[in-house]
């Protein structure tokens, strides 16, 4: 809430019951972001990799092919 207030001048009582939480949290990451604080790493290709390997990817794939010959 301290980053918001600090960065918009809005004031407290705006952020916690007037500002959606949503857009409360987006202004959180922007802000984060843009000053290069930002807290999550970019995914990389052997992170995407352990999450979900070609096995599966092929099999997700197959799985949609499927559904689409039973729409025809």
């Amino acid at each position: 809430m301290f980053t918001i207030a600090k960065d918009t001048g809005w004031s407290e009582e705006f952020i916690i019951w007037r500002l959606p939480m949503a857009r409360a949290l987006q202004y959180y990451h922007c802000s984060l972001q843009a000053a290069n604080l930002w807290t999550l790493e970019p995914p990389t290709e052997e992170t995407l990799q352990a999450l979900a390997p070609d096995e599966l990817i092929g099999l997700i794939d197959r799985m949609v092919d499927d559904s689409d010959d039973d729409d025809g």
